[in-house]
């Protein structure tokens, strides 16, 4: 067992629901919400403050779900790591977009509580007719480019909103028509790409989109992609080592972190092997035995900017 040390860094993914109001095919998230789970499984605003005032030293939480806007007291949530995390400085909130009103209403006060830095993603994964039917909902489309447009009017100091890609199966050679038809860039967007692992409960799903079309799309996107600031410099790494088939860096268990919604603590969304819980002290130590094959920009971003400006040095000269 040990301790956390406080002095360094720390990145957590919070899994604040797995309720869903999309049925979406890459993800089979959503399939909780017809059996036996429901609110009353998912950790309540005193447990998250008990969790916080023990584990204090987060630099860097991802709120997520299911869709964590269906949610009705996650502003509150945030605002209770807010209060009890002093070196809060980064929060991060993927949406699909189709709650436009609330989600609108939640980021406003959200941008109320001196957060120095919030990162919305509203997903988009193809023109209309493919994001709906990969999402099955007609609205979903128009709902989502209406968020992102409505977070963009804040125009809040410190929030940043952009639109997220996850190439998979179903929709790969479709990013360059998606962002040109919205009159777009690679700025605007984030990248994702499609696997299987135990966070989506999608590991019996064929998700993974075709090797050679999934660099092609990279290197279009990375060809567009201006460098203005740390986000997009994280995002070119990523996608570097992923072009170039190297290993990413790795802090899971030591630096970054996954808890879901019922308090379980894990190394990383990838990696079922339970270390603690909401309550613990303290979490098991982790070693990871081999290299998972991670393509995922939640948990990268946070190792290789741990890292910068090495892995900067990385992708211009090799």
């Amino acid at each position: 067992m040990f301790r956390i040390a406080t002095g360094s860094a720390k990145k957590l993914d919070l899994r604040v629901t797995k309720m869903c109001n999309l049925r979406c095919k890459n993800c089979s998230i959503w399939k909780e919400n017809l059996g036996n789970y429901g609110y009353s499984s998912e950790l309540d605003c005193d447990k998250f403050d008990e969790f916080f005032r023990r584990h204090n030293y987060w630099s860097w939480i991802s709120f997520t779900g299911g869709e964590p806007f269906t949610r009705k007291d996650l502003v509150k949530i945030v605002e209770i790591a807010v209060r009890r995390c002093s070196g809060l400085h980064t929060i991060s909130i993927p949406t699909n977009g189709l709650l436009t009103e609330k989600i609108v209403k939640d980021v406003l006060a959200l941008t109320r509580l001196g957060i120095p830095s919030i990162y919305i993603s509203v997903s988009l994964d193809g023109p209309r007719k493919i994001h709906n039917d990969l999402r099955e909902n007609d609205r979903v489309f128009d709902n989502a480019v209406s968020t992102f447009q409505k977070l963009r009017s804040l125009r809040s100091p410190g929030l940043k909103v952009h639109f997220e890609f996850l190439i998979s199966k179903r929709n790969q050679g479709l990013l360059r028509k998606t962002i040109s038809d919205l009159g777009l860039s690679p700025n605007d967007f984030v990248l994702t790409i499609a696997q299987n692992g135990f966070f989506y409960d999608n590991l019996s799903l064929e998700v993974k989109p075709e090797e050679e079309a999934l660099k092609r799309e990279i290197r279009w996107f990375m060809s567009g992609l201006k460098l203005t600031s740390p986000h997009n410099y994280a995002q070119l790494m990523f996608l570097s080592y992923v072009c170039k088939d190297i290993p990413l860096p790795c802090a899971a268990g030591r630096n970054s972190f996954f808890m879901d919604e019922q308090g379980s603590v894990y190394p990383c969304i990838l990696v079922p092997k339970k270390i603690g819980d909401w309550h613990s002290e303290t979490f098991d130590s982790f070693s990871k035995e081999s290299c998972c094959p991670c393509r995922t920009p939640c948990q990268a971003y946070f190792p290789l900017l741990l890292e910068f400006p090495l892995p900067i040095l990385r992708t211009v000269f090799s």
